[in-house]
């Protein structure tokens, strides 16, 4: 979640800035404390410091453009991406640059185009809204969710149901036929689980929200299996149900972290 942005002259002079809380940062103080910690970095370290931990869930991402000399600054949420939240400050900065090189000056600088540069990264780099997300997962995981239920259970009554045990010896069904339907259910429900649990991390970019949609997940197939025509499969997702657990919740935090790495929370 990006919270604040600023734009400023390496002298700490204060070019643009824009807050997205309801309690707004003083300017004041951050902007000194920006360019103590670029200035100090560049002249002891020979480097610039990049991230800073600001605790209470905050952190500071620098971006310096050395050549302009001036740089960026966003304050974020501690869990989003760092090098994402540094390629949006890059792209902010090289079209400010665009846009008002060689002289920054506040006289000159229009405040409106500014506000045009930032909406369009932020469209760049930014996903919907949590409920827009939450809605958007179930758009396409409902579905999902009735198309894999259908071809598991015609999977299995195939595999399961339909063979006749007379035209198996007790040495087959135990050596042939009990593994390769454990192996195809494990697989199945791997699949049923893993990839929609996947997809709603994906989707949702919240950790907690992809777990609980896992769990209603988890409870819209466990009813669909009671509801169909063999009841009894219900009993097969139970024998792996730790299995699906992993399944579900990797999956889930999988999609998750690819997620935060290519987009960013507002």
């Amino acid at each position: 979640m990006i919270k604040s942005v600023y734009i400023l002259k390496r002298n700490g002079i204060l070019l643009y800035s824009k807050n997205f809380m309801d309690q707004p940062y003083d300017d004041n103080i951050l902007i000194g404390f920006f360019a103590s910690v670029a200035n100090f970095s560049r002249e002891a370290l020979e480097s610039v410091v990049k991230f800073v931990d600001l605790g209470e869930d905050n952190k500071l991402i620098l971006e310096p453009k050395p050549e302009e000399k001036i740089f960026g600054a966003a304050i974020v949420s501690s869990k989003d991406n760092n090098e994402l939240v540094s390629n949006f400050l890059k792209d902010l900065l090289q079209d400010f640059i665009d846009e008002f090189s060689p002289d920054y000056e506040l006289e000159v600088i229009d405040r409106s185009n500014i506000e045009e540069i930032l909406q369009t990264n932020l469209k760049r780099y930014t996903t919907y809204s949590l409920p827009v997300r939450f809605a958007l997962t179930w758009i396409i995981l409902t579905p999902l969710s009735i198309l894999f239920t259908l071809l598991n259970i015609f999977a299995t009554e195939y595999l399961v149901l339909s063979p006749n045990p007379n035209f198996f010896t007790i040495e087959q069904i135990l050596t042939r036929l009990i593994p390769q339907i454990v192996l195809f259910s494990f697989a199945e429900l791997v699949i049923v689980f893993g990839i929609a649990n996947f997809i709603s991390g994906l989707l949702s970019l919240n950790l907690k929200v992809s777990f609980i949609n896992a769990l209603i997940y988890f409870i819209i197939i466990i009813i669909t299996y009671f509801l169909s025509v063999q009841p009894v499969l219900i009993y097969i997702i139970l024998a792996f149900l730790p299995f699906i657990i992993i399944a579900s919740l990797g999956g889930a935090y999988i999609g998750h972290k690819i997620a935060i790495k290519r987009r960013i929370v507002k």
